[in-house]
């Protein structure tokens, strides 16, 4: 492991920030697993960005370990990684994971590996600008479901990361019940379009979702097996956090 880490920080060079500083903070989203998987513990051992003039800049060299299955429940995501840097323009963001993993599925611990010739290390295309005393929000949105291969023993990933600047980004919100107005938990709730797809879950406590989605025109569903729903929206996507889009699901029987 200590090779592993000197390895990533010998490739994300770390540039020296002067008083002329402006601050990125990078979350971790995830569009979600089967239903049946109550936790991934993804471990990542570094992130940091890459500028215009090709330096990469290590912002986070720590190995750390999420649960992104909880831990972006309802779509508020994971801060994985805040730093000052210095302010210009940039063009991508670097994350490195550990080759070992696990997944919690029907209450079993199972070991996720990287499958075969899958590297430690990604870059992902993002134009982004840091700004001097701002704080410029980055998003990782990380598809557990087309990532993973359920079907092999162990689970074997091979990541699939897109990311989002955050002011191209909106947000719609609201909860799933069920007919008699009990929260439904880990309802997944989607905002489709002619190009992009967007996913969350209703929380475990009281049903509430929290579906981030760049801006744009959607189609807002909620679905859950053994439930059914005739309700959709029809929705613009902006600068404001959209409120109150409910959804009722009905008991199959």
């Amino acid at each position: 492991m200590k090779k592993v880490v000197l390895s990533l920080i010998g490739i994300l060079l770390v540039i020296g920030c002067g008083e002329n500083e402006g601050w990125v903070r990078i979350w971790l989203i995830d569009s979600p697993p089967p239903q049946d998987v109550e936790a991934i513990y993804l471990r990542i051992f570094g992130v940091g960005v890459r500028n215009l003039g090709g330096d990469a800049i290590t912002v986070d060299a720590n190995i750390n370990e999420y649960d992104i299955v909880m831990g972006t429940l309802g779509g508020m995501g994971i801060v994985i990684a805040v730093d000052k840097i210095k302010p210009g323009n940039y063009t991508s963001i670097l994350i490195a994971l550990t080759e070992i993993h696990l997944v919690r599925r029907n209450g079993e611990l199972d070991t996720l590996i990287l499958s075969e010739g899958s590297p430690l290390k990604y870059e992902i295309p993002q134009d982004f600008t840091i700004y001097k005393d701002k704080i410029t929000q980055i998003f990782i949105d990380f598809d557990a479901s087309k990532s993973i291969n359920w079907e092999t023993q162990p689970y074997t990933l091979t990541p699939i990361f897109r990311a989002f600047e955050g002011s191209t980004l909106g947000a719609i919100r609201g909860k799933v019940t069920d007919s008699t107005g009990a929260p439904i938990k880990f309802a997944v709730c989607k905002a489709v379009n002619s190009t992009d797809t967007f996913t969350t879950l209703s929380t475990p406590d009281s049903g509430k979702y929290y579906l981030i989605a760049k801006k744009g025109t959607y189609n807002i569903t909620s679905y859950l097996e053994g439930y059914t729903s005739d309700t959709s929206y029809s929705v613009e996507i902006g600068d404001s956090t959209l409120k109150g889009y409910n959804f009722v699901l009905r008991k199959e029987y």
